[in-house]
């Protein structure tokens, strides 16, 4: 039984092994550093390394961090909020495996070299490599389960060969670790103080000695399955789905909030991984495919294709990008990028709202919202985008409004008002900038909005304009389009107009407008409040400047995706709805973090309008649940979208927006004029 013999075989194929492991992983630090750094315009992959690894290091030290890795890498915390069982499982695999690895193969190996003073037949030694092994088993087959026989939605959709062969093969190394420790009892005998604990070993040698073979000539042939197989894991793993064992925690160390910068915009139009941060690069590997994203995106929800599905769309994605960091001899292996692909990806990556609940979703914290801004970056710099996507652009460079209506009709709505100042709202210097968006400007569905926030703004004296004509798109449609260059003029005009006014705030009643600008205009407008409507009201509210007279309204909030998800912003609109005197507010069953999406983002309109449509009649159900009479959301295009879905459906819910529920319990106060 002895294999000292044989390590002079297996120590140069552990050598092999891990030097292919070491490569894989340096490897895919080339891929990762081949992106963006920060803010930093793309320059070469050496030249990126020290800042790729300087920020990756201050990320890694921060506190919040830290918390972090230990809650979601090392505890899961994320999928123990999906389902208790899941979680367990997932932590039976993962830690089990890791003990095995680290002590029970790597620990024995360095101690039958005399590296580390470590006895195998040591009481605590057995009963944990037992309990570790019987629980990978356990993982294992509730994981199989899943995947081949239960199957949900999700996993039916992302399984793949890759994922039986790593479920095989996992429960190989467990299977024979025991195997070959009832051999070796068989064979040398089992020493007393380990029978007691070493359960399954000990009764696994029970059931095999009937058989009388010779055991000793067995355990060598074992012994070499066993140390094969882990070490033909440890050389496939930075090439297989296993790499997120690496990318997910770096990815969770890392994680910042960290919005597309406004910097980038400035680039040539050249596909590829400069398209991209190197976070988002790493990140793409650290994509375990667990199938949370795709239970929470409503675009796949109603629209099954298979590059809808987040996962798909980075599984699809990925050899993408690292055929073009790879020498050309080696392209081929990272599959074809012919046109029909690309097309199909394309359709997948449009079809998308941008709402970001598969981001809020991921237990890796895969910035995916940020992901999907630079894939259709790079598909537009690869001309394969939806062909309305050239009409937004087109409006938005001729007209300075995405609906391609001429933009001097811009403050017409005001016009329209009962009573309006003989300025129509536009004066040439004032404290506050009111920048209303193309949509309530130009959509007379919805110009009530605006009508009724500048009325609630005379009401509390606040000094305001509107900049009419002057006001451009905010460039929001072409950012999410992936034309960034092309957003880059309008942003230059509208900064340059709101300097000359001298506003010290702006205030939007569009979130898309106020994410924009929190994220695009902010570092060129030092100094300059932003807040959406709701946060304004909410503090003039506790200003003690709104004296709001009571309405008896059962209302449920929506949760706009670009204001609450992707801006943060939660609370301000409750606690405006709760100081309204009679407004019984009642939650959906998915809000705030998991709220739903009215499908009208992210372009989605032009893309897919009937998918739109389909989402946001899907939404509307969730709000009749709760048997409110009024949906109360806080944006122009989510009103819009959901008086479509109401006239769809014949419901008899009414749509509101937070500012013209609080204009009209101005009215019953009669202070709406001050």
């Amino acid at each position: 039984m002895d294999v000292t013999a044989q390590l002079v075989y297996f120590y140069p194929i552990a050598i092999i092994a891990t030097v292919i492991f070491v490569v894989g992983l340096l490897w895919h630090l080339h891929v990762w550093v081949s992106g963006r750094v920060g803010h930093a315009p793309p320059r070469s992959r050496v030249a990126n390394l020290g800042p790729a690894l300087g920020a990756g290091l201050r990320a890694a030290l921060r506190p919040s961090s830290l918390g972090g890795l230990l809650q979601d890498a090392l505890l899961q915390r994320a999928i123990l909020r999906r389902g208790g069982l899941r979680w367990a499982v997932h932590l039976c695999i993962m830690w089990s495996f890791v003990w095995l690895f680290v002590v029970g193969s790597l620990g024995n190996m360095l101690a039958e070299r005399g590296l580390v003073d470590l006895q195998k037949d040591t009481p605590w030694f057995a009963i944990s490599n037992e309990v570790a092994g019987l629980l990978l088993l356990i993982g294992l087959g509730i994981a199989a389960y899943r995947r081949y026989v239960s199957r949900p939605v999700q996993l039916a959709l992302l399984t793949t060969w890759e994922d039986g062969l790593i479920l095989g093969w996992l429960a190989l190394l467990s299977v024979s670790g025991f195997v070959l420790e009832a051999v070796r009892f068989l064979d040398a005998g089992v020493p007393a103080d380990v029978a007691t604990y070493s359960l399954v070993g000990f009764g696994l040698s029970t059931l095999l000695r009937p058989l009388g073979a010779d055991w000793t000539a067995l355990y060598v042939p074992v012994w070499w399955i066993h140390g094969l197989g882990a070490l033909v894991l440890v050389a496939y793993l930075p090439f297989s789905k296993l790499l997120h064992m690496v990318g997910t925690p770096l990815s969770l160390l890392g994680r910042i909030d960290q919005p597309h910068p406004a910097a980038y915009a400035e680039q040539p139009s050249v596909p590829g991984t400069d398209r991209f941060g190197a976070k988002l690069l790493l990140q793409m590997d650290a994509c375990t495919r667990c199938g949370e994203c795709v239970s929470w995106c409503e675009s796949y929800a109603h629209q099954s294709s298979r590059f809808v599905a987040p996962a798909e769309k980075i599984k699809g994605y990925k050899p993408i990008l690292k055929r073009g960091v790879v020498p050309s001899v080696l392209s081929g292996l990272f599959g074809s990028t012919d046109k029909q692909r690309l097309r199909e990806l394309s359709q997948g990556i449009y079809e998308c709202t941008l709402c970001a609940r598969c981001a809020q979703a991921c237990p890796a914290g895969i910035s995916l919202r940020e992901l999907w801004f630079s894939m259709r970056e790079d598909m537009v710099a690869r001309g394969i985008y939806p062909a309305g996507m050239n009409l937004a652009k087109d409006a938005v460079a001729t007209q300075h409004n995405v609906v391609n209506y001429p933009n001097e009709e811009r403050a017409m709505w005001v016009d329209y008002m009962a009573e309006a100042p003989d300025d129509a709202y536009q004066r040439p210097r004032a404290e506050v900038v009111y920048f209303v968006g193309c949509m309530a400007s130009f959509s007379p569905a919805i110009q009530s909005i605006p009508e009724s926030y500048v009325q609630v703004l005379t009401a509390a004296g606040v000094d305001f304009t509107i900049m009419g004509s002057e006001e451009w798109c905010c460039g929001f449609p072409l950012l999410v389009a992936g034309m960034r260059s092309q957003a880059e003029s309008v942003r230059r005009h509208n900064v340059e107009k709101i300097q000359e006014i001298g506003a010290r705030m702006i205030t939007f009643t569009c979130p898309s407008c106020y994410n924009t600008f929190v994220n695009e205009y902010a570092p060129h407008l030092p100094g300059v409040e932003m807040l959406h409507s709701t946060q304004l009201l909410q503090r003039l509210i506790d200003q003690g400047k709104l004296k709001l007279g009571s309405l008896t309204e059962k209302v449920t909030y929506h949760d706009p995706c670009d204001l609450a998800r992707n801006s943060g912003v939660y609370d301000p609109p409750r606690r405006v709805l709760r100081s309204i005197p009679g407004v019984e507010l009642v939650e959906p069953a998915d809000s705030r973090e998991h709220g739903h999406c009215c499908g009208g983002g992210g372009d989605l309109e032009i893309a897919n309008p009937e998918l739109a449509g389909s989402i946001a009649v899907s939404s509307l159900l969730a709000f009749e649940d709760t048997g409110a009479g009024t949906l109360v959301t806080a944006c122009q295009q989510c009103k819009r979208m959901f008086q479509n879905a109401i006239q769809q459906k014949g419901s008899q819910m009414k749509i509101l927006d937070v500012g013209e529920l609080v204009h009209r319990a101005l009215a019953q106060n009669g202070s709406e004029e001050r």
